[in-house]
């Protein structure tokens, strides 16, 4: 059976989330998942995680961890029940990984997260270390003890077997994100009372924090604040810290923040332009060459074709440059006629 993927009504997502708080034992956990006894003992005791490296855009390697089919399905479940629970518990600061219900007309996500330091002349950006290999396995328990889930032990580490990796929460996982942001709850609450005592907004999209205001941020404000996040069990990346000026260009999660409006940065649009053509190219090659399949050009496309969606969900989905991006996409995906496809027999070599 698929995970529910469809937008829900509030009342509809308090079932979801009080059926869960309902729980009172592993096995009571097991029947909501739909699983066997000996699969649901299986997943929790040996569970099965494949772990490779990618490389970082700014350089370096992240360690993933992917979890085995059948543990995934499971954790994908999780994360539908354990997101309509976080609905029901977010912070005012939390806008990532978060449900969006039939009834908004504002979701909270990377576009809103940003909106919320518009026309602030002074800037902070605060990121986390390794942010979910923060998150012990001894916290996760205690997350599912504490309210609002109040589970026995016996259950409370069980569900931190079926979502944890070497005594942390893993990268890769689909029920990472919201558990990390129920381990952020007192974090944000901390943070919120220290930004309204100074006059400033404060939000979190997963470990970027944002602090923003009309007065400046000065380097003991900025040390303050990372004190803060290490009480609280989180190390600061100092490399990431950044405080913009009034005269900054300011960047909250990637996006460009103005007086009125946010915008993809000055250089998304010509890199994007450029791997459109670089794929022009590609395509070219595989019609001349008569046709080549591999795993590495579907995800370059899709890849592509969601970069040009992000500029749809930044600019609005009847932006020109989107419509544009858009049909030249089709243009450069869509098989044509005019490249009939030859070998490297027709071409001119000498030997």
């Amino acid at each position: 059976m698929k995970t529910p993927t469809r937008k829900y009504t509030r009342a509809k997502l308090w079932q979801f989330a009080n059926t869960f708080y309902g729980l009172k034992s592993p096995n009571d956990l097991a029947d909501l998942l739909r699983l066997e006894k000996k699969d649901f003992r299986w997943l929790t005791d040996c569970p099965s995680y494949d772990v490779f490296e990618m490389p970082k855009k700014r350089g370096g390697f992240r360690t993933i961890e992917n979890p085995a089919e059948p543990l995934k399905k499971t954790q994908k479940w999780l994360n539908f029940y354990l997101k309509a629970c976080y609905y029901f518990s977010k912070t005012t600061a939390s806008y990532g990984f978060i449900t969006t219900t039939t009834e908004e007309t504002k979701p909270r996500d990377i576009k809103t997260n940003a909106q919320q330091h518009r026309g602030r002349p002074w800037m902070l950006n605060i990121d986390f270390k390794e942010f979910f290999h923060q998150v012990s396995y001894n916290r996760v328990v205690e997350i599912f003890e504490d309210q609002p889930f109040g589970f026995s032990e016996e259950l409370s580490h069980t569900l931190a077997k079926l979502t944890t990796y070497q005594n942390r929460l893993p990268m890769g996982t689909a029920t990472s994100p919201v558990l990390s942001n129920f381990a952020c709850t007192s974090l944000d609450a901390d943070l919120l009372t220290h930004a309204r005592l100074n006059r400033q907004t404060y939000t979190r999209y997963a470990d970027d924090l944002t602090f923003s205001g009309h007065e400046e941020i000065s380097y003991a404000d900025t040390q303050a604040l990372i004190d803060r996040c290490q009480i609280h069990g989180f190390a600061v990346n100092l490399n990431k810290v950044q405080v913009f000026s009034p005269a900054d260009t300011k960047i909250v999660t990637g996006l460009v923040v103005g007086d009125t409006a946010v915008s993809l940065p000055p250089d998304y649009l010509p890199k994007l332009r450029a791997e459109m053509g670089k794929l022009s190219a590609l395509h070219e090659l595989k019609y001349r060459m008569g046709g080549f399949s591999a795993d590495w050009m579907t995800r370059y496309k899709q890849k592509i074709k969601g970069s040009i969606a992000f500029v749809g969900f930044v600019n609005g989905k009847h932006d020109a440059e989107y419509l544009i991006l858009n049909a030249e996409f089709a243009g450069i995906t869509t098989t044509t006629d005019h490249f009939d496809p030859v070998s490297w027999l027709d071409f001119g070599y000498q030997f």
